[in-house]
């Protein structure tokens, strides 16, 4: 769980209950980890109010045990340009804090945070859940690929050939119920609207923190909107 957003949201009350020593799915933490977050939700995104968590065959996604439950967003971390896992090229990984000197891209090119609705996904703001696998429901025809691991409930990336809001994407992409595209955060703070038509290569690189990119003004001004 967030050991630092919460109170900087205003919610050092609910940062208070939570029990850092033992896992997110520990009895101790079965309040905490349901609290909805409405600052985190997108108000044009049908959301559950919980999502039971599930351990599944990361080969099938077949079921296999719940886990625990716990409290949705919308909103996930942009690990990079591949799947999430010890060290990414983007903002948010493992272990790791970046400062402005680190955004050798710029960062008003560089993407921290985008939308993930629940069409395509599972996401939450409590962590990465331990066994916890997030596979494709078929639902609403949105969503391919395999399952996916733990991680992927707080991470995204722009890999696998899919620009942002592609119903295609993966589960650990991104998607949104906005015609034509999807917000996202920048790294400097501002939030504006990538349109799916945006270039896949120009998209893989506002996806990188330093990637040496050149990104020109005009590639960008017709399809990132603020």
């Amino acid at each position: 769980m967030d050991r630092i957003g919460l109170p900087q949201l205003e919610q050092s009350a609910l940062f208070d209950q939570i029990n850092f020593i033992v896992g997110i799915e520990h009895p101790l933490n079965a309040t905490p980890r349901v609290a909805s977050l409405p600052t985190l939700l997108c108000p044009s995104a049908p959301t559950p109010e919980r999502i039971q968590l599930a351990k599944r065959s990361l080969a099938t996604g077949a079921f296999l045990s719940n886990i625990c439950e716990v409290a949705p967003s919308n909103y996930v971390g942009i690990f990079g340009t591949f799947e999430p896992g010890v060290g990414g090229d983007g903002m948010l990984f493992l272990n790791h804090a970046l400062s402005f000197r680190d955004i050798l891209d710029g960062s008003s090119t560089t993407l921290m945070v985008g939308e993930r609705a629940f069409a395509l996904g599972e996401a939450t703001w409590t962590g990465a859940v331990t066994n916890a696998v997030i596979a494709p429901d078929g639902a609403d025809g949105v969503g391919t690929g395999p399952p996916e691991s733990a991680s992927s409930l707080i991470l995204s990336h722009s890999g696998d050939g899919y620009g942002p809001g592609d119903r295609r994407s993966h589960v650990n992409q991104f998607y949104s119920h906005h015609t034509g595209g999807v917000q996202f955060l920048f790294s400097d703070g501002h939030v504006s609207f990538v349109t799916n038509s945006l270039d896949y290569k120009i998209y893989q690189s506002l996806t990188t923190r330093a990637g040496g990119e050149t990104i020109s003004s005009d590639a960008l001004q017709s399809q990132v909107r603020r």
